[in-house]
This record gives structure tokens, C-alpha cells and sequence, in this order.
């Protein structure tokens, strides 16, 4: 059960969503847990089915998006074919158990029907 979940700048969140052609109601479908659960993988939870990837991130991570976030929606906008991460949305949840977290909601880039011929796990 989640005891408290606040989202961070929901009306630009939700014209950066529209940009990439993805509605309210669409974000909602991909945010709902599917039959097989959330997986996690480090800091990144996904579904199997989903093509958003909820990846955790620290308070002051929240602190520098959302104040680059006005500058990002110009870029996206202005430059439609970039490569940079979709950001959908920042979320504060905080479960029984497991305490508060923050999270980046972004595309998923390995839920394609293309085929990928190889995946590297680049460490910095």
C-alpha cells in the first residue's frame, strides 16, 4: 500500500509529456503495475510491459531537474529529433517499509519493436 506519492511540477511535466506525443491518460496506463509486478534492476524499476522506467534518484537530483526543466521543455520543443532522455515526470513516494523515495519517470529505450542486436552497461 503507498501511504503518499507528490508529483513535482505537474503542469510543465504534463506539456513535456504532450510534446512526445504522450497523454494524461496514456502516462496513467503505463504507470499502472501489470500482472508480473514492478522489476528492479539497481536504481531503475520497470514493468514488463511498460515503456516508462521509474529510476531513483537523491532530493538534491530534484533540486537540479526542476531547475532545468523550463530550459529542457525549450529544447525539446525546439529540437524534436533529440537524443536526450524523455523526462515524463519526478515523483515522491513514500511506502510503509520502505520509507520516502524520489524517482525520474522517463522512456523506457529497450521497449522498441526494432530489434537490438546488442546491449553495453556503460559505468561512469
Amino acid at each position: 500500500a503507498v501511504y503518499f506519492i507528490k508529483a513535482f511540477a505537474p503542469r510543465l511535466f504534463c506539456r513535456i509529456r504532450n510534446h512526445f506525443g504522450l497523454s494524461y491518460e496514456a502516462f496513467v496506463r503505463c504507470l499502472e503495475q501489470d500482472q508480473g509486478g514492478y522489476y528492479q534492476s539497481g536504481d531503475f524499476f520497470f514493468t514488463s510491459r511498460s515503456h516508462v522506467v521509474f529510476k531513483q534518484i537523491q532530493q538534491s537530483d530534484v533540486k537540479v531537474i526542476l531547475s532545468v526543466l523550463e530550459a529542457y521543455s525549450h529544447h525539446i520543443r525546439d529540437n524534436p529529433f533529440s537524443l536526450l532522455p524523455h523526462w515524463y515526470s519526478i515523483v515522491h513516494i513514500r511506502t510503509p517499509g520502505l520509507g520516502a523515495r524520489f524517482f525520474l519517470v522517463t522512456n523506457n529505450v529497450l521497449h522498441t519493436v526494432d530489434s537490438i542486436d546488442a546491449i553495453y552497461d556503460i559505468k561512469g
